[in-house]
């Protein structure tokens, strides 16, 4: 039976790459949700401050 008593030795074990999930979700947010948030706002779905 694998070690899988912390949640960082369960994603080593089913072999996740956490410093690159990191990275992934660093750029989304970064890129992606301001374009959807102009998006948004320019159609007028978004409340304005």
């Amino acid at each position: 039976m694998p070690d899988i008593s912390t949640k960082a030795k369960a994603q080593q074990y089913i072999g996740l790459d956490m410093d690159a999930e990191k990275a992934a979700k660093e750029k989304f947010l970064n890129t992606t949700v301001p374009a959807w948030l102009q998006k948004a706002k320019a159609a007028g779905r978004l409340a304005q401050k």
